[in-house]
């Protein structure tokens, strides 16, 4: 007792002293653990995501319930389990759909209902995203998402274990990072967009694709973020610090959650008159960095090792995706602050071929802001029509 009285009347170390002292302790700790783990040979689980940390109730009462779409199912990988959707016309043209960095499969939502009644579409939440676990032990890089998505094109039955689907070629629109992560599939799976019996071939849409970024344009803390001097568990830390204070009120949200096909075209309709009267993709995102314990670390490591900067030479001008018989299309939103107009000049420098339409007026979500008047050249592209030099409402087409 004596000895915690004394203990008690000693005086604090001034707070300078101890930010000195404390935080290069910390972080040099976390730096350590995240280069050298304590059991290199142990297989950590994943994250899960609220697929198991949120109960039935919660997760229908939520923003992104996991009947949004329909044909909604579970795929078990070696890295977790992800949630997938299948719907659309059975006979029609198959499309994937990959969303980009925050948002999962609901941002899809306007454009696939335009899609639905003549294609294929197959969409999946990313790891980290939406109801897919998160691993927590290995890097958010090219080689994971196209590994995870070529396990879910197998167990769903889009291609053959050998990947040699006689079926016909599958097309991809990538949003976002999906955008490089679609033109990795291009470059390391060909085989994919091709089918040698017939010659069809698939098509690759970029909706205001990352990949051509450039890391000297970044914020000195973006760049610190994407560095190795910060370890992923000290920048996840930050994230979830400032998102716990974010003033959003998720139950403010007019939210409505329309089961069938049918009722989600209606709502599309809906969703045209007044974007929050059925769901808000905000919400969604806001409410799953919430309720999914793995999506800060998959943001982070993403930030990190996706294919969102200087792909010029490694992805884009890579022979693959340079072969003539790919047809490439993207559109862009004018006023895009996230993935500037300027990336689009430099796509076109890379892809010449590609057609790059532009929305005036439009932002970073021109995939939903504009999902109405790109639909029907999306699908004018898919079925092989050309589409460069065609009059688009509120849109031109890059010379």
């Amino acid at each position: 007792m004596e000895l915690l009285n004394h203990l008690q009347d000693l005086p604090l170390p001034p707070l300078k002293t101890a930010f000195t002292v404390g935080l290069p302790v910390i972080f040099g700790t976390l730096l350590i653990r995240s280069r050298f783990p304590l059991d290199p040979a142990h297989h950590t689980e994943p994250a899960f995501s609220p697929r198991v940390t949120l109960t039935k109730e919660e997760r229908d009462a939520s923003p992104y319930p996991e009947n949004f779409f329909e044909g909604g199912r579970y795929v078990e990988t070696p890295f977790g389990t992800i949630r997938t959707y299948e719907f659309g016309n059975a006979e029609g043209p198959r499309i994937l759909l990959i969303h980009g960095i925050t948002s999962p499969s609901p941002c899809f939502h306007a454009l696939a209902m335009e899609l639905a009644p003549t294609h294929r579409i197959l969409t999946l939440d990313l790891p980290g995203r939406g109801y897919s676990d998160a691993p927590i032990d290995l890097p958010y890089d090219d080689r994971l998402y196209t590994s995870i998505i070529l396990n879910v094109l197998t167990l769903v039955g889009w291609v053959s274990s050998t990947c040699t689907d006689a079926k016909d070629p599958i097309s991809v629109l990538g949003y976002s990072m999906g955008g490089p992560i679609s033109t990795a599939l291009v470059r390391f799976m060909p085989q994919l967009f091709t089918n040698p019996s017939t010659g069809a071939t698939g098509k690759l849409i970029l909706v205001a694709p990352a990949g051509l970024l450039h890391r000297k344009s970044l914020s000195l803390f973006s760049r610190l973020a994407i560095s190795s001097l910060l370890p992923v568990a000290a920048v996840t830390a930050i994230q979830r610090f400032f998102r716990l204070r974010y003033p959003q009120k998720v139950e403010q949200s007019r939210l409505m959650h329309p089961r069938t096909l049918k009722e989600k075209q209606d709502a599309a309709d809906a969703f045209r008159e007044d974007e929050d009267k059925w769901w808000d993709i905000d919400a969604i995102s806001y409410i799953q960095s919430l309720t999914h314990s793995g999506f800060a670390r998959a943001f982070t490591s993403s930030y990190r090792h996706a294919p969102l900067f200087n792909q010029h030479d490694r992805l884009f001008l890579h022979p693959n995706v340079q072969n003539p018989d790919l047809k490439v299309l993207s559109i862009w939103g004018a006023e895009d602050a996230i993935v500037p107009l300027r990336s689009a000049e430099e796509l076109r420098e890379c892809v010449p071929k590609a057609g790059v339409l532009v929305f005036e007026g439009a932002g970073h979500d021109v995939v939903r802001s504009r999902a109405r008047e790109m639909a029907p050249v999306v699908k004018k592209f898919l079925d092989g029509e050309e589409v460069r030099g065609g009059d688009i409402e509120g849109a031109r087409w890059m010379e």
